[in-house]
């Protein structure tokens, strides 16, 4: 018999949702700025990578699809955006859901304009999140970016207590420092690339994110 997991209980959509704004108060507000200086420009076709239930970024102009290990994830992502496309009426938002691995994603090299990863990599090993970038760059077009988004852990853990409990209690087992995360990026044969940290819950909590720019040819 399978043993149950008080983590196993984030399987269901709702409870995930529902367990990301209780840890992480003010994530709505203190990310909103981030992500449209971020995405705001994003268009043409997007894949975001580990995408959960429901995309936690800006919408692009254009078509997004979403790939994720779990079905029941995958679902839930599909039709909340089919609900918000109604509700808008638009036209100009599309998405599909894709049940897939991160490390051999299901899509021909230079594929999308755009490739998304929040928040996926601090539940992989070192092994796993190295070919998840490597791939998101192999399905990324020649003049496109790959935008990384993780969990690091606080520089100032002392300053930081509530932060530093969050992080040792996620159920990901892989969370690094920043060094850990930007070498990460290197061994992925990355040349290019800017990144930025910064606070973005009330209780202090800390990320990385790190845009590459795909050299031409690779």
């Amino acid at each position: 018999m399978k043993r149950f997991s008080l983590y196993s209980l984030l399987n269901f959509p709702f409870i995930y949702s529902l367990s990301q704004r209780l840890l992480t108060p003010g994530a709505g507000l203190l990310l909103r700025k981030q992500f449209m200086q971020l995405f705001g420009e994003s268009r043409g076709l997007v894949l975001d990578v580990g995408c959960g239930p429901e995309l936690s970024t800006p919408h692009p102009n254009g078509f997004i699809i979403g790939i994720d290990i779990d079905p029941y994830y995958v679902k839930k992502y599909s039709i909340s955006h089919v609900k918000s496309n109604f509700r808008k009426k638009t036209g100009n938002f599309k998405n599909c859901g894709v049940v897939s691995s991160s490390e051999a994603l299901p899509f021909k090299s230079n594929s999308f304009n755009e490739s998304r990863c929040m928040g996926l990599l601090h539940h992989l090993s070192q092994v796993s999140a190295l070919l998840t970038i490597k791939e998101m760059i192999r399905c990324t077009h020649h003049d496109g970016r790959i935008v990384v988004f993780d969990n690091v852990w606080p520089k100032l853990p002392c300053f930081r207590p509530l932060a530093w409990l969050t992080r040792k209690l996620d159920r990901g087992k892989w969370i690094r420092t920043e060094e850990d995360l930007l070498e990460l990026v290197k061994n992925a044969c990355v040349s290019n690339y800017q990144y930025k940290r910064f606070t973005y819950t009330y209780t202090g909590l800390e990320a990385l994110c790190v845009i590459i720019k795909k050299a031409g040819g690779v």
